[in-house]
């Protein structure tokens, strides 16, 4: 499932929501709204992200893992 902007970092589709520190401050200053953003991600990761790939627009490396084994 593409998921926008939801994350950028795969570390964030698990609980503990780990990325790096630099990519975390810049989400966050770019955020339009953070806590809508936030909530969407648990939302997707608690209701799907056991069941499906998640994919984000700004994950290249992801894509291009998803890629090579399709």
């Amino acid at each position: 499932m593409h998921c926008g902007d939801a994350f950028m970092h795969r570390g964030q589709l698990f609980d503990d929501g780990t990325a790096p520190v630099g990519l975390k401050f810049s989400q966050r200053v770019t955020d339009v709204l953070h806590e809508r953003r936030v909530q969407n991600l648990e939302r997707l990761r608690a209701e799907h992200g056991n069941e499906i790939t998640l994919l984000c627009a700004h994950y290249a490396q992801l894509l291009a893992d998803l890629q090579a084994v399709s």
